[in-house]
């Protein structure tokens, strides 16, 4: 599951608008990404291993 660019701009630009003008983008960014790797992980381990 990769993420294109232009989902990541969707969701940091939505988060940003939910979370008010104090929110600093490059922060929320480098979050949002680390939260997807997290995701991807762990989705990957859950998968079970085909002989």
């Amino acid at each position: 599951m990769e993420i294109s660019e232009d989902m990541l701009r969707r969701i940091v630009r939505e988060t940003l608008h939910e979370l008010g003008p104090d929110a600093d983008p490059a922060l929320l960014r480098k979050v949002v990404l680390e939260v997807i790797r997290k995701l991807q992980r762990e989705q990957q381990s859950a998968q079970p291993i085909q002989p």
